[in-house]
């Protein structure tokens, strides 16, 4: 019964926050079955009939440009997956050897506006985290670095939606990487809007600040082809900050007076508290510390 009603509070403040719209994940099996049948007018009752339909649909469909709704599945998801993984590895790994900043995704926020997106990877300098505007789920502002990996099917928003949003928004880098087709698109922020950024003549790219990347060894990488040479390399960065000690404002060693104040008072205990009070000592055996040293008290 506890539980029952556990999972009915957590359902009320779903539905206070959401509104009854998330109720709507919790509909009954047959419904959901019944909905599929009027919107898409098909007449399966099996399933062997649902999975004969589902393969004939398309991926990508008008109402899916229109309304951004996910695609009804991708045959490339496994590289998607594996291409987001190592990227992953990578730039966390790096980033964090050279102290550049911190790392955040796939699940993380940033908030530009009044929009909230949760790329792939986002990267974050020190001196912005010094701003203290990255909380535990989300930051505020833009990123130093977003990093999305593509979906053929999608790569319409990444590619051009998704980047009109980062643009306006000021993230200074902007990566696209396609998995399927092995490459990557470098944009970097300026005044006058994102530019297409060139890799470097040894086939690197160094737009951040103390990282290099490339997407030659990357890809060679997921091939199998190699596993010597690192895809991510970086380099230490002078901080702009250090420790100051200023005398009388730090803490330390007797720098704050040790001056208890105890003012013990004798109280008198009666016969329930002293029974309390012995079973508390048999339980940690304090009672045998004070029979084998009574000169300590």
């Amino acid at each position: 019964m506890e539980a029952w009603l556990e999972v009915a509070g957590c359902l009320n403040v779903a539905l206070i926050g959401w509104g009854m719209e998330a109720a709507i994940a919790f509909a009954p099996l047959n419904h959901w079955w019944e909905a599929l049948r009027l919107g898409y007018e098909v007449s399966c009752q099996s399933a062997d009939e649902w999975l004969m339909w589902a393969e004939d649909l398309p991926l990508l469909s008008d109402d899916y440009r229109s309304y951004w709704w996910p695609p009804l599945g991708s045959r490339f998801h496994r590289e998607h997956r594996w291409v987001r993984e190592r990227l992953s590895q990578g730039l966390f790994s790096s980033v964090s050897k050279a102290c550049l900043g911190a790392c955040f995704g796939p699940n993380y926020g940033m908030q530009l506006t009044g929009d909230v997106f949760t790329p792939d990877m986002v990267m974050q300098s020190v001196s912005r985290l010094s701003e203290n505007t990255c909380h535990n789920c989300y930051m505020e502002g833009a990123a130093d670095l977003v990093i999305e990996v593509v979906l053929p099917e999608q790569a319409d928003i990444d590619s051009h939606v998704r980047r009109q949003y980062y643009e306006r928004g000021e993230v200074k880098d902007y990566w696209v990487v396609e998995p399927v087709a092995q490459q990557v698109q470098f944009w970097q922020w300026s005044p006058e809007g994102y530019r297409l950024q060139t890799l470097d003549s040894d086939g690197c790219y160094r737009g951040v600040p103390g990282l290099s990347f490339s997407p030659e060894i990357f890809f060679l990488d997921s091939l199998q082809l190699q596993r010597n040479l690192p895809a991510f390399t970086s380099s230490w960065q002078e901080r702009q900050w250090e420790f100051q000690f200023i005398e009388g404002e730090e803490l330390s060693w007797d720098s704050v007076p040790f001056v208890p104040t105890v003012g013990l008072q004798r109280q008198s205990i009666c016969p329930e508290h002293f029974n309390a009070l012995s079973s508390l000592w048999q339980e940690y055996n304090i009672v045998k510390a004070l029979k084998a040293s009574p000169s300590l008290w």
